[in-house]
């Protein structure tokens, strides 16, 4: 996906420098589509970061929750 944005930006700056051809367009063509295409390679990337991830199916469990800082409540005493 990041590559057919680059792309069409790429031809959108080719085209719109086609009277520079011998003075640079291409250059310029390549400078817009590499950093078209960096640009929304890390907005998907974030995007991907960003997102819920799933609920468990099933069998499977949720990771533990952190252990309790209190202490269990009084246990009566083992019979000996």
């Amino acid at each position: 996906m990041s590559a057919i944005i680059a792309g069409f930006v790429g031809v959108v700056v080719l085209i719109s420098t086609r009277d520079y051809q011998s003075e640079g367009g291409p250059i310029l063509t390549l400078i817009a589509f590499g950093g078209t295409f960096i640009v929304a390679l890390l907005m998907f990337a974030m995007l991907a970061l960003a997102e819920k991830p799933n609920t468990p199916r099933n069998g499977e469990t949720l990771p533990p929750d952190d252990p309790p800082s209190d202490p269990p409540a009084h246990q009566p005493a083992a019979p000996e």
